[in-house]
């Protein structure tokens, strides 16, 4: 199936399904990256309350907030940078993978 034939059988312009894709991989792509610059910042706060109360807690609180804060921005910001410099052509490929369609 074309991206034309998905976007008739829903009802829209193909022109606004890849609209509405670019639009929803756009904000899931930076919910995760804006999640992993949370958990560093909470790394960098941890520290700062484990060095002052010097206390184990605040350390494995950090490290682990590193570890995951790190991982989504490796993991994430790759996927965001496609879905912010080539939007239509991620939506293009996202609309081939998931529904099946192939590039007209």
């Amino acid at each position: 199936m074309t991206i034309s034939e998905i976007a008739a059988q829903m009802g829209v312009t193909p022109e606004t399904l890849v609209q509405e894709v670019v639009a929803q991989g756009t904000t899931k792509a930076t919910v995760f990256v804006v999640f992993g610059a949370f958990m560093i910042i909470l790394a960098i706060v941890s520290t700062i309350f484990g060095f002052i109360r010097d206390d184990t807690v605040w350390g494995l609180l950090a490290v682990t907030s590193l570890m995951f804060g790190a991982f989504l921005l490796i993991a994430d910001s790759p996927n965001l940078i496609a879905w912010k410099t080539a939007p239509e052509t991620t939506a293009n490929q996202y609309i081939v993978e998931n529904y099946g369609g192939g590039q007209e």
